[in-house]
C-alpha cells in the first residue's frame, strides 16, 4: 500500500498484478477451495483500479473495479465494509459522485459506531464526497470525520483528513459555515475553522509512525 499511497503509481500496478500471479493455481480446484482467496484476489483488483484512475485510465480502472466486486461474496459484514469502501474510493477518483456516495455509505453503515481505523476513514471519505458535492450535510459529515480521528492515533487515517481542508476551501459558502459547537466569533479573512481542526488534528500526533 505504501508505494501508492507516496504516488508511485507504477510501482504500486507491478506489485498488485504480482500479488495477483503468486494466486494462479497449479490445482485450481484446489485453490478455489480456500476461502481466503477470493477476497484477496478482490482486495488486488480494487487496489489496481484505484492505481488505475490516479493514473488517468477510467475504462481499465472500470473494468477492475467491476473485477473487484465480481465472483465473490464477502464472509461478513466487515469485510463487505471494506469491499464497498474501496468501490466508494475508486468511484470518487473516476468523479462518479453519486456512486461513490452510495458505497461510502454502505461502508459507513457496515462499520456501524466502531471507533477503528476502517470505519474513520469510510467516515472522512464520505465527508469529503458530501463536501465536494456541495451538499448540506457535509460539513456535519466533516465535524464526525474529525471527531472520529482524534480518538485514534493513526497517522495514516489523519493523513487521509488532508483533501477534505480543500474541498471546504472551494466549497460552497453554506458547506464553509462554523457547526454546532464551534466558536461563534466570525472568522479571520482567509481562515475557514473546519480547515482549522483539520490541520489541528492533522499536527496531533505528528511522533507517530506511518505504519500505526
Amino acid at each position: 500500500m505504501l508505494p501508492l499511497e507516496r504516488g508511485r503509481l507504477d510501482d504500486s500496478l507491478k506489485l498488485f498484478q504480482l500479488g495477483q500471479i503468486t494466486f494462479l493455481p497449479l490445482d485450481r480446484a484446489a485453490k478455489n477451495d480456500d476461502p481466503r482467496v477470493p477476497p484477496l484476489l478482490a482486495c488486488l483488483d480494487a487496489l489496481q483500479a484505484r492505481a488505475l484512475a490516479r493514473m488517468q485510465l477510467p475504462d481499465q480502472a472500470r473494468s477492475k473495479l467491476a473485477a473487484a466486486r465480481d465472483g465473490w461474496q464477502a464472509p461478513d459484514a466487515f469485510a463487505q465494509a471494506d469491499a464497498d469502501y474501496r468501490s466508494a474510493e475508486v468511484s470518487l477518483l473516476l468523479g462518479q459522485l453519486d456512486v461513490a456516495e452510495r458505497f461510502a455509505a454502505l461502508s459507513v453503515r457496515g462499520w456501524g459506531d466502531r471507533d477503528r481505523r476502517p470505519a474513520a476513514s469510510a467516515r472522512i471519505l464520505l465527508a469529503t464526497i458530501h463536501v465536494r458535492a456541495g451538499e448540506p450535510k457535509g460539513l456535519t459529515l466533516a465535524h464526525n470525520a474529525i471527531t472520529a480521528v482524534t480518538k485514534l492515533s493513526s497517522f495514516r487515517v489523519r493523513k487521509r483528513l488532508e483533501p477534505l481542508a480543500p474541498a471546504l476551501d472551494s466549497g460552497p459558502a453554506a458547506t464553509r459555515k462554523i457547526w454546532p459547537g464551534w466558536p461563534a466569533r466570525s472568522p479571520q479573512p482567509g481562515h475557514d475553522p473546519s480547515t482549522a481542526a483539520i490541520t489541528t488534528t492533522l499536527s496531533g500526533r505528528r511522533s507517530a509512525s506511518p505504519r500505526q
